[in-house]
Parts: C-alpha cells; structure tokens; sequence
C-alpha cells in the first residue's frame, strides 16, 4: 500500500484521505511577567531566538527582549514564516521596534530565502498567491470578514458580509469555503464557533478591502455591535460572570474597533450609542482607562437627536470614572444623567446614579438625610427584580456609607445581603467586591488578621480574574492592615504594587491613598523626610480635589502625621511638606519607592 504525505492550504477530497490540521506554533500567554527562560517553551520564540542567532550570528533571548519577542509572536500568529522574517529584522531593529511596526507587517516583513519558491519568498507573496485562487464570491467575503479585528460568530458574518454579489444565504456555504482553503480558522471551543484569520491574512485583506473601494463593512460591524452590546446591558444584571463573559468577551477587540472607527470619522453617533452599551463589558474586563477616554469622545457628540437613556448612560458613565468619597461638588454629568434615567422611566440607570451620587457625597460622621433617601431610593428602584447584580451591588453601598456613619450593625446586615445576592447570581465580580468591604468592617472592628485573611483570598481571585482597579484597592487596603502591625517590609511590597496599578489605569485618587501608606511605612523605619514630602503632597491633593480619607486611610494619616512630629523639629516639618505640596506626581512616586534613601531628584512644579 503506498502512502502519500502532501501538505496544502485545502483538502484534496481524495477516497481515503485523512486530514491532519497543521496549527500554528504555540507563541507564549498576554497574561503576567515573562522572563526569556518562561518564552522559551513557546515553539513560535524558539524559532524566533533559532533564526536571529542565524541572522546575527549569535542570539540569547533575554529577560528584557522576552515581552516584545512575545508579543512578535503573539502578533504573527506563531506563523513560522512570519516568525522567520521578524528574526531576520533584528540586523536594523530592536525586538521592542518590530513589535512596534507590526501595523504595517507587509512593509516590515519582506525578503526571504532566494532558493524558495516565490510565491514562499515574502509573506506578501504567500498570500497573494492563496488570494488568487479564491472565487470572485471567496474573495470579496475574505476582505469584508477583515473589519474584524478578533473574529466573528456566523451572526457577525452575515450583519457585514452578506449584500452586494452575496446573498445571506451563501453567508454559511462562502465561509465553510475559506475555513477548508486555511484562510479562515474556526474556533469551536467556546459558547459559540467563531471564525478569524490570521493576523497577517487579516491585514492584508484588509488592504484588499481598501482597494476594492467597499465602505459599508466597518458601518455594518458597528451597528452590528451596537445590537450585540446592547443585548449585553440588558443580560448583564442577572447573568452569572462566567456564562455572561463567554457570550460577550470575545467581541470586545472588536468594540475598541467600531468605537476607534466611529469617531475617527466614521460615524460618532453609532460611537455614542456603542459607548453607552459599554459599560457593564469595560466593568468586567477592566477597561476602565478605554472607557474614560471612549465617554470623553462621546459628550461632544450628545445632543437633542441623541436618545435619552444613550446620553444618560454616557454622562453617568463619564461621571463615574471619578471616583472620590466626600465630594461636595458632584459633577454637573451626573446630575444631568439623574434627570435623563428618570425622564426615561430607567430604573436600573437611575439607581445606578443615585447610588453613585450618594456614595460621592457620603462623609465620615454624622449620618445626612439625603444622601440614606438618595440610597434608600436606588435601593426601592429595584426591589421588585431581584436577584439583581444593581440591587445587590445599591445594598452594599448602602453597607458602605452605614459604615462611614459608624452605624456597624446596619452595614453588616446590607453587605451580608448583598454578598448573598451576588452569590446567588454567580456574580463574581461583586462577590470580588464584597470581601473588599467585609474585610475593611474586620478591620475597623479590630481584627485585623480577619481582615488580611478576606484580602488575601480577594487579592487570589482579582489576580486571577485580571482585576486590576480592584486588585489595586485591595493591595492598598492590604498595605494599610500591614502597617497596624508595623509590618513595613510587607506593607510596601503590597502599596508599590498598588500604586502601580492604580497609575496604569489611571486612578489617581488611589493612587493618593498608596502614597501615604508608603509615607507611614518610610516615617516608621526612620525615613522622616521623604515621609514629609510625601505627606505634603498627599495633603495638597485632599485640599484641591475635596476627597475625603476613608476610616483606614484616616487612621493611618494621624498615625503618619504624629510619627513625624516626632522626629521632626517643627519648623523642619512645616518647609518638608510645603516642599512636597509643590511635587509633580512622579516626583512623589519617585520619593514613595525610594527606601528612605532621600528625596526624589525629580524637579517640582516650582513656587
């Protein structure tokens, strides 16, 4: 019996035929620090690090290069062609450089092997090679599927393919077509198949896409999303997180792309109304950072054409991004978005307002009227739907400002209702977020231990949930419990971490918060004048931005403030921190990781 191994793009529908897919080289994980020794199990960097040692006659993957040669590989797609050419550009560039020009891999990726075949010597020509032999039909679906950016469901395809030369019924028939030619690859591991190409494949039918002059796809992907999106606000609620995740995380590369499209000229009222579909998506996949920027681009854009639970949406969303506790002054945004959810007969928006209106204006001491009524309010709004994440999540604020006015026993009977809910529902997130709380009331109750035991297993889940303004919250709060045991090693570990974090994603009022933990932490192993500065700065931002200490936070400055008393001659203290009332964030970052070395060498704002 004679046996043949042939290797193509497509099957050769021969009696007798066994199909074998040939997948792509494993290329290493988005998720965590990379050292060169951990990239190195990957086959796709092994043959990276393989062809840049023939390349430049010597290559060790380092420990700096391993991110950028990961994300090369991630990028290509662990294509071994591809992976060989990108090698091959570290005669003229950094792995940091190619990884930065990959938007353009045709450009970048050129010049193979002479002895190949042509159509073997580019990746350019490779493909162009696949693309000729393709219908007519084939060909116009392969550049319509490349608005997008991470695959699409059948549904996905036909929104934006079908029309024109293609009727929706050939949708199925068109796709199941290229998935045979290797030029789509169907993903059947998840809720529901998904087809995607290639990241170079997508590129370059995205050139062709171009080229053919068709202006309709990336109009037909966003209103598309926008249908998707809007079905996902109205699920979120009472979905459990890993069954709502699953149906709606693998459109969201595809969303930064419909809202980059729409208001970069496409159309900024399908943005607004993609914007406003977004926020349950960004809560859960912690795109918080995109979101500021996605609502900041929005507001130009509201009007009186603008439907009313849109706009509000978008103003509560904007509003909610700052995050402050005793704010007088709530922001203009969201009153205005109160007065639209109301109009619009919302309830689950106009108790998300009010409860975030109420927790902004909340201040420790005395408990005020209106802000329990604005609570008491959110919370009536959503009796009749329970279970519910908005009612579980308005009963814990509740807890929460209970909390701040020392009312002890009415904030744990709300968080322990509302960590009940969220059980209940499979609410992962707000699960995540109550042992937050629980573990602040172990705290203030003087069981500190309780406390760190509730951070520890929120810190384990955040972390392997990618919950990064959370994680942030509970490593600062962690610092904070530390530091009561003067445990300064430990504490400053958690709040550098933290301080980090809350940098990255741009939540600069935790940020605060982090730095007097690290002042505390310096002032207690001795570090007066760093600790001063830092003070100085944290204090100017209080008085500017009119947040208030939390209990924990509260705690801590007294102790801070008292300890450099202390060590301190007065006069010292008072130039120290009107010196570091005048720092530049960075400059305080700088003084916060310095252990106790000395001030920061950064240049402040000036007098």
């Amino acid at each position: 019996m004679m046996k043949i191994l042939a290797t193509s793009r497509e099957a050769l529908g021969l009696p007798g035929e066994a199909v074998f897919p040939m997948p792509s080289l494993p290329v290493p994980s988005s998720f965590g620090t990379l050292t060169a020794a951990a990239a190195m199990q990957c086959d796709a960097v092994k043959l990276f690090a393989e062809r840049a040692a023939d390349a430049l006659g010597s290559y060790t993957l380092t420990d700096e290069d391993a991110p950028a040669v990961a994300t090369i590989c991630r990028r290509l797609d662990g294509v071994p062609l591809a992976t060989e050419l990108a090698a091959a550009r570290l005669r003229m560039l950094k792995p940091s450089e190619i990884a930065a020009r990959l938007e353009n891999v045709f450009r970048l990726l050129t010049g193979g092997s002479r002895v190949a075949l042509p159509r073997h010597q580019t990746l350019r020509a490779t493909i162009d090679w696949s693309f000729s032999l393709l219908s007519g039909a084939e060909q116009a679906m392969l550049r319509r599927l490349s608005v997008f950016v991470d695959g699409c469901s059948l549904d996905g395809a036909v929104a934006v393919a079908g029309g024109g030369e293609i009727d929706t019924d050939e949708v199925f028939d068109l796709v199941s077509a290229l998935v045979a030619k290797s030029l789509l690859v169907a993903d059947t591991t998840g809720r529901v198949t998904r087809y995607r190409m290639l990241e170079t494949t997508r590129q370059y039918a995205a050139e062709k896409l171009a080229e053919s002059g068709e202006t309709g796809c990336r109009r037909a992907m966003a209103s598309y999303l926008v249908g998707v999106f809007r079905r996902a606000e109205q699920t979120w609620p009472t979905q459990g997180t890993d069954a709502w995740l699953a149906a709606y995380r693998p459109e969201t590369e595809n969303l930064r792309a419909a809202i980059e499209w729409a208001f970069g000229g496409g159309d900024p009222a399908v943005g607004v109304s993609l914007v406003a579909n977004a926020g349950a998506i960004a809560e859960e996949m912690t795109l918080q950072a995109d979101l500021r920027r996605w609502t900041a681009s929005s507001l130009p854009h509201l009007g009186a054409d603008t439907p009313k639970t849109e706009a509000a949406a978008v103003l509560y969303l904007h509003s909610a991004q700052q995050k402050r506790l005793g704010v007088y002054e709530v922001p203009a945004e969201r009153h205005q978005a109160i007065a639209l959810f109301r109009g619009a007969g919302d309830d689950v928006g106009l108790s998300r307002a009010l409860r975030q209106t109420a927790v902004a204006r909340a201040m420790p001491g005395e408990a005020e009227a209106e802000v329990l009524a604005m609570l008491g309010e959110a919370v009536s709004l959503l009796r009749a739907h329970a279970p519910h994440k908005d009612l579980a999540t308005a009963l814990a604020h509740t807890g929460g400002v209970h909390f701040l006015y020392g009312n002890r026993t009415a904030s744990r009977r709300y968080n322990e209702a509302a960590l009940a809910m969220r059980e209940d529902l499979g609410d992962r997130s707000g699960v995540l977020a109550s042992s937050v709380n629980l573990a602040e009331q172990q705290f203030l109750d003087g069981d500190t231990p309780g406390a760190l035991r509730y951070a520890r297993l929120g810190e384990a889940e955040a972390r392997a949930r990618s919950a990064l303004p959370t994680l942030a919250l509970i490593l600062s709060n962690t610092a904070g419990y530390l530091l009561q045991g003067d445990d300064t090693t430990a504490a400053r570990q958690a709040a550098i971490e933290a301080l980090g974090l809350s940098r990255a994603i741009g939540q600069d009022y935790l940020a605060v918060m982090c730095l007097e933990h690290l002042a505390l932490a310096l002032a207690l192993n001795g570090a007066a004048e760093p600790a001063a500065g830092l003070l100085g700065f944290t204090s100017a931002h209080y008085a500017a931005s009119g947040q208030t200490r939390e209990q924990l936070e509260q705690a801590g400055y007294e102790r801070l403030l008292a300890r450099l008393q202390q060590l301190l001659p007065a006069a010292e203290l008072s130039a120290l921190l009107d010196d570091g009332a005048r720092w530049t964030p960075a400059a305080a970052d700088g003084a916060a990781v310095q252990e106790g070395q000395g001030l920061c060498p950064c240049t402040p704002l000036g007098p």
